[in-house]
């Protein structure tokens, strides 16, 4: 009701002022979260992806390491993968290049600009270890793992920072390819060691069957509640939105508008989590940042106002997230 309110009086104001040339008129804007999705797309860095190429074929088994501690392992490689599309089998010893790509979501800059926010796709939290994609080219052929073989992955991770009960989540998409969020696999994440010039590393083992995003994480198990923010009347689900990044947690998630609350909320957020509220907001070529930290709460409610800033300024912030 209150937003009907506020437009009827946008248009007695027009009307008032519509002689009035020292006073610039109000320019209404279309929906602006594709520009919005646009500048997100710019967050991730550009050494959270790797490639690897082998222009003559690949004919050993081959463990690829990359700059961030990912270790991919591709073993018994002329049985390891099918074409994409009709299934025949390819033999990587055959190919004239290969080609695998390595993508990381680590940071929370990572996540929100791949638009991989960290929960179920029945909308529960999940505390990430760590989020990978892999990806395989025979001679520009986009590749699969066969039906009957898995990819081992390992994410270097502190030891201190190792979680216990860690599972392997797996990316689901809308029709439209837009991302739904992550299924719980059953694959069990292992604890595992390994050496390296560098010395002795630890972290998470992953087992997945398929190519793709995969999570290695677990779902955060606490009392929860409903959590939202409020924010001024002219911002709304056609020029806003509204991420919560947990604070020491690599979890990450949108906030959904609640039409009955009028405020944008996480229906079941843990209490007792200190969390960083930021929305992006854009009308014309204009941009509004807004960043609140607060601990939730019950029925947690929290209000403040975004103020006007440039791209460059809303890129720099949220990559420092």
């Amino acid at each position: 009701m209150r937003r009907l309110v506020f437009y009827a009086l946008l248009s007695t104001l027009i009307s008032v002022w519509g002689c009035r040339k020292d006073v610039e008129t109000f320019r209404p804007y279309g929906s602006s979260i594709a520009d919005i999705d646009l500048l997100l797309g710019q967050l991730p860095d550009a050494s959270s992806v790797t490639v690897f190429n082998f222009p003559a074929g690949l004919a050993t088994d081959s463990v690829l390491s990359t700059a961030n501690g990912i270790r991919v392992h591709l073993t018994d490689v002329d049985q390891l993968f099918v074409r994409a599309g009709d299934g025949a089998s390819v033999a990587l010893s055959n190919c004239g290049a290969i080609q695998i790509e390595v993508t990381e979501a680590f940071r929370p800059s990572d996540i929100l600009g791949r638009k991989l926010s960290t929960a179920t796709t029945s909308q529960t939290l999940l505390e990430s270890g760590g989020i990978v994609r892999v990806r395989a080219f025979c001679s520009g052929q986009a590749l699969e793992l066969a039906p009957d073989r898995t990819l081992k992955i390992q994410i270097t991770t502190a030891q201190d920072a190792l979680q216990p009960d860690m599972k392997v989540y797996n990316a689901v998409f809308n029709p439209d390819q837009s991302f739904a969020g992550w299924t719980d696999s059953g694959q069990e994440v292992y604890w595992a060691g390994w050496p390296t010039p560098q010395g002795q590393k630890v972290g998470y083992e992953l087992i997945v069957e398929n190519l793709g995003w995969v999570n290695c994480g677990k779902g955060i198990d606490e009392q929860s509640t409903a959590f939202c923010v409020t924010l001024p009347i002219a911002y709304d689900i056609e020029n806003t939105q509204v991420f919560a990044v947990f604070k020491g947690r690599r979890t990450v998630h949108a906030m959904v508008y609640d039409d009955v609350r009028e405020a944008f909320c996480l229906p079941d957020a843990p209490i007792g989590y200190l969390v960083q509220v930021v929305t992006v907001s854009k009308a014309g070529n204009r941009y509004w940042l807004g960043s609140k930290e607060t601990e939730i709460g019950n029925n947690a409610t929290i209000s403040f106002s975004p103020e006007e800033t440039t791209q460059d300024a809303v890129l720099a912030f949220l990559k420092s997230l």
